[in-house]
């Protein structure tokens, strides 16, 4: 399992295994940063291929969000549902994936 913290980087040279994860994109975030592929602004878990997933967590300090409670709150909102369907996913095709970092 590879883990990383949002906004860290996972691999500074292009691979073909990771152009299709949503967690992790090619990406230059702050000028003078060297290309790569950075997890930014999402956490959660997702397989890489058949034999590797990768696990992006909260950035350090971010520990304590009740990361639940704001995934409850969007039932109670009136966000539309193509929305919630871009910020939240779960792939019941493919195998779960124990991320005990990820609890909350």
């Amino acid at each position: 399992m590879i883990l990383l913290e949002e906004h860290d980087c996972l691999k500074t040279e292009r691979d073909e295994r990771l152009e299709h994860l949503r967690l992790v994109s090619w990406d230059r975030p702050i000028e003078g940063y060297s290309f790569g592929y950075y997890a930014s602004f999402k956490i959660g878990a997702e397989w890489i291929d058949d034999d590797e997933p990768i696990v992006v967590t909260t950035k350090r300090g971010m520990e304590n969000i009740d990361f639940l409670k704001m995934f409850m709150t969007c039932f109670s909102s009136d966000l539309a549902l193509e929305s919630f369907s871009k910020i939240y996913e779960i792939d019941v095709d493919k195998p779960t994936i124990n991320a005990p970092s990820l609890q909350s």
